[in-house]
């Protein structure tokens, strides 16, 4: 939202009632064919309600999971409760119900989250300039499902070279990285490239039955020059300004 410095998050989930199969491979597919009409009419509202350049209100949303933004200040409140009733009438007419235990208005004024595709958004206020930007981090749960993934890559490879336990591991690392090297995650993608370092350091020297990490045997470089992902620099993500 460009220009602000805040905003009020409405996070809504509807799942449908006509047989959108929930977490098969076709529900994104089926949702976005369903939910179209949702994307429309906050496309409209989103224009409708744009005052010199500036946008109050947004809608982002992937299949069934649905993201309202509109701007922080008071004399948008009535925005927020229009919006809230008119997706609940949108819904209602496609026959398809809000799931109530996942939908929340959320004041990011007041220092709350909420979790989105797999990101923490919050909002944080620079000591310098008083003024409050949004922040985007993963969520831990992802970073502990991702490192949890790469034990079971090294308990059940141990008869393995390095070289073929590191192949395995970009299979993995890979997608995951460039999927979260977005917004502010350059800490946690500091923690994932160290700590997979790591583990390999600790698996090639048990495998030889040596104690610690061998840090003055081997160089981190040695790693990557033996074909370890190694690309973690965070880049520059688009606005995002409608439904898609």
């Amino acid at each position: 939202m460009r220009g602000r410095n805040g905003a009020d998050y409405t996070i809504l989930k509807v799942n449908g009632k006509k047989g959108v199969p929930q977490g098969g491979v076709i529900s994104p597919l089926l949702a976005n064919i369903y939910l179209n009409e949702i994307d429309e009419m906050f496309e409209r509202g989103r224009i409708n309600t744009m005052r010199k350049g500036y946008e109050n209100l947004v809608c982002v949303r992937f299949a069934d999971d649905i993201v309202i933004l509109v701007d922080k200040f008071q004399r948008h409140d009535k925005l927020l409760n229009h919006a809230w009733k008119r997706l609940g009438e949108e819904l209602e007419k496609l026959q398809v119900s809000l799931n109530t235990e996942k939908s929340a208005v959320i004041d990011m004024r007041n220092g709350e989250t909420f979790n989105f595709l797999g990101f923490q958004f919050r909002m944080v206020e620079n000591r310098k300039t008083g003024k409050s930007a949004p922040i985007i981090t993963p969520i831990m749960s992802k970073r502990s499902e991702l490192l949890r993934k790469v034990r079971i890559i090294l308990k059940k490879n141990w008869n393995k070279s390095l070289c073929e336990v590191i192949a395995e591991i970009n299979l993995v690392i890979r997608g995951w990285v460039n999927y979260f090297k977005i917004g502010n995650s350059t800490s946690t993608l500091r923690y994932i490239k160290d700590n997979i370092i790591l583990k390999l350091r600790l698996f090639e020297r048990k495998k030889r039955k040596e104690k610690g990490f061998g840090w003055k045997k081997w160089s981190n470089g040695m790693f990557y020059r033996m074909g370890l992902f190694g690309n973690y620099n965070v880049e520059r993500y688009a606005k995002v300004n409608s439904c898609t």
